[in-house]
């Protein structure tokens, strides 16, 4: 090693007066940086204190769009985190009037990536408390084992947010109005899903349709959370028939026309598919046709494994 015959020159020489202002110089630097970097990290650190990281303000004191983005992504990637963290999250709805309805559990991602195109959507502003105007409903989106949670409320201009994780809490105020809205379609969906259908029939291919369309299906329609956008008040079949049957008598595909009075004739939800209004009987109904496809499973239960306006076959054995 050559370090040990250097050392001993190096400190003899005398450093001149440039050398010890460069090395000042490059002292003071160093000792900022050291700072700046202390400072960084304590602001990490702070940020990984709270369950979402927090709104900043620019030098102007108002919300950049460069914040507003981060912000969004933020509570998109909270969102994330929530399904991720048990494959799977809940999906609950309190009416005002009524209080608690059914809460859904689904383990299809889709669901977290839709609510983060719509949380994206719009503009929160952090604040230390909820909003004060009613609510006709709100929405809950919980984790699997309910340490984290979002609360959408529904009212005002501006809509409040709620994050909850570890028991710690924030709020936000979300503008414009419409995000727990949108949310609550979603919700929607999950209430309308045919594939939750089974039930027990021992009759013929006839028999198990003719239950299917007249009432299992009519009670699905029929116990859907008011003020959805498929809500209705009165349901009736116009006409049904049975398609096809597999050789075992295990599936049943078959058809059905029936007329329902919506809660709101401008529901998205209603006029989706072929919905049209109705006439002579059925003036004041709107109605519309739909496929469906019956199985029998291993438990005994007929299960709806296929419902829309066509295009559906047997399945394979």
């Amino acid at each position: 090693m050559t370090h040990g015959r250097n050392r001993n020159t190096l400190w003899l020489k005398r450093p001149k007066l440039l050398v010890l202002v460069a090395t000042a110089i490059m002292g003071v630097f160093i000792l900022t940086a050291c700072a700046a970097d202390l400072e960084s990290k304590e602001s990490a650190d702070d940020a990984k204190e709270s369950p979402l990281v927090s709104i900043g303000v620019d030098s102007a004191g108002e919300v950049s769009d460069e914040i507003q983005y981060s912000t969004a992504a933020a509570v998109g990637d909270a969102m994330y985190s929530l399904f991720d963290s048990g494959v799977s999250m809940d999906v609950g709805l309190w009416i005002s009037r009524d209080g608690d309805y059914n809460t859904y559990m689904t383990d299809s991602r889709w669901y977290a990536e839709r609510f983060v195109v719509l949380i994206s959507d719009y503009t929160w502003s952090e604040t230390n408390m909820p909003g004060t105007t009613p609510s006709d409903f709100r929405i809950t989106v919980s984790s699997a084992d309910g340490s984290a949670a979002f609360t959408f409320w529904q009212g005002g201009d501006a809509e409040t947010v709620q994050y909850t994780s570890d028991g710690e809490t924030q709020y936000w105020l979300v503008t414009p109005a419409g995000l727990a809205e949108a949310i609550r379609n979603e919700y929607d969906n999950l209430d309308i899903d045919s594939s939750r259908i089974a039930f027990e029939e021992t009759g013929t291919a006839e028999d198990v349709a003719e239950v299917f369309v007249k009432d299992i299906y009519a009670d699905l329609r029929l116990g859907l959370a008011p003020g959805g956008m498929y809500s209705i008040t009165d349901y009736k079949v116009v006409n049904w028939g049975v398609g096809e049957v597999n050789d075992d008598q295990t599936a049943i595909l078959g058809w059905f026309d029936y007329a329902v009075i919506p809660e709101d004739y401008n529901s998205i939800g209603i006029w989706a598919g072929n919905t049209v209004e109705g006439t002579g009987d059925y003036e004041g109904w709107l109605v519309m046709s739909r496929e469906f496809v019956l199985q029998k499973q291993s438990d005994g239960h007929w299960h709806c494994i296929g419902l829309g306006t066509g295009g559906y076959g047997l399945p394979e054995d």
